[in-house]
């Protein structure tokens, strides 16, 4: 019952961010991907999202925390995160700026090998970054997110398109 309140709560934060950026005026979408360290190894991420105001705006995210081999045994742990997310921007420089963004993710572990049972839960995402649009058709992103707390923590580097 937890998870599918969970689940509605992250539909219908989409949903709505999605609504608000189509009659916004100052809609301003873009896509991106990123690679990084993660408690699981190398992780990757592909997200689209766009700002609403010269402030705020909304983020949706797929990512793969990757795989590890816990140590001494033949058990593997994988994990993936599916989440939208509220964000808010201030800028340091006309091509600097730094973020903040927070939001409900669906996160999916995965263990075989051994006997730990799989598992999956909606989970709070928070993340800082800095953005540097070294050109009006990219930027680059260094981002430190954390889902669901222990074990979700993402250090990564990432592009950026405007749409």
């Amino acid at each position: 019952m937890k998870n599918n309140r969970s689940l509605q709560g992250v539909a219908a934060l989409l949903l709505a961010g999605t609504l608000a950026c189509a009659h916004a005026q100052l809609a301003a979408p873009y896509i991106g991907g990123a690679i990084g360290d993660t408690d699981l190894g190398t992780g990757v991420r592909a997200f689209g999202g766009a700002s609403i105001t010269s402030v705020f705006g909304w983020e949706a995210q797929l990512t793969s925390f990757g795989s590890h081999t816990l140590a001494n045994s033949s058990c593997k742990e994988s994990a993936w995160a599916l989440g939208g997310a509220g964000t808010a921007r201030a800028s340091l420089s006309p091509v600097i700026s730094v973020y903040g963004k927070a939001g409900a993710h669906y996160l999916k572990s995965r263990f075989s090998g051994c006997a730990t049972a799989n598992g999956s839960d909606v989970e709070l995402g928070v993340g800082v970054g800095l953005l540097w649009q070294f050109s009006p058709k990219a930027a680059l992103r260094v981002e430190f997110e954390s889902i669901g707390g222990v074990g979700g923590d993402f250090i990564s580097l990432g592009v950026q398109f405007p749409l």
